[in-house]
Order: structure tokens, then sequence, then C-alpha cells
């Protein structure tokens, strides 16, 4: 099983959610056997982790050195059993651009929780905003890890 967390330039929410992610998996029988990637809608390559998302990945002892911002794009999109956006625009974007529309694109916080909300970008709000949406993040990811592991059971 392959997931995709997707936001916009993938420097951000979704290499939050990618990372905070593998974490949460290591704990869990689905070690090994969920893959977790990110991507972004309008992310280029040369894209870098800076500034305060640097601070607060580095504040969690998260290694992102190995993160290199990608564009999502139909391979992504076949790849992954699940493509997991930050916001609504995402799952627009992805719909118009590709013609996907099917239950594998989804809002995290949706497919989460149940709640229909998108997850603000932080980007140039000062790094208590960064906190406060890697908190977000690391809520809904732990009730993914949660769903997964009652779906891995059954």
């Amino acid at each position: 099983m392959k997931i995709t967390f997707i936001c916009t330039g993938n420097t951000c929410r979704s290499v939050m959610a990618e990372h905070i992610f593998k974490i949460k998996l290591k704990e869990t029988p689905m070690h090994g056997k969920v893959e977790v990637g990110s991507a972004g809608t309008a992310a280029m390559p040369y894209y870098s982790i800076y500034g305060e998302l640097k601070q607060v990945l580095e504040e969690n002892d998260i290694d992102f050195s190995d993160h290199r911002p990608r564009m999502v794009d139909l391979r992504i999109i076949e790849q992954s059993c699940l493509l997991l956006c930050m916001t609504e625009r995402h799952i627009q974007e992805i719909n118009l651009r590709f013609g996907v529309e099917n239950e594998k694109v989804r809002l995290l916080s949706d497919y989460a929780a149940g709640e229909l909300k998108d997850i603000p970008d932080p980007m140039g709000r000062g790094v208590d905003a960064y906190r406060k949406v890697f908190k977000i993040i690391d809520e809904y990811l732990e009730k993914l890890k949660e769903k997964l592991e009652n779906e891995f059971k059954g």
C-alpha cells in the first residue's frame, strides 16, 4: 500500500505529514507494508526546506535531509493507493489536471477523522503557525494510523 500526502509546494505540510507518518508507522505492524511519500500541486525540484519548517522539524527530531520536492504527476497518482490532500483546492487541482475523481483522492482530515477541514498553509506566518500546523497534522495522522491498523487487522 502506498500513501502520498499532497500540498502545494511539497515543502511544508505534505513534508510534515510524510515524515511524521513514517515515524508513526515504525511503532506498528504496518511498518514495511505501507510506503509513504509526498508531492505538491505546484512543486519545483529546486525548492527547499528552510526557516521555520526546518526549525520545527528539528525540534521534533525529524530527519528531512533526503527530501526533494516532487510535482504530483500521473505516475504518482497511479502508484498511490491513497492521495491525502491538505485542502479541497488540492483535490480540485488533481481532479481537473488528471481527470481523477475517485475515492483515492481525499482530504486528510476527512479520511482520517471524518472532518471536512482544510489544513492551513503556515507559510509566512511565523514559527508558531508552523508548530500549530504540525500539531494539527500530527493529530490527524494519529487517527489515520489507528484507522489503518483496524483495516490491517480485518
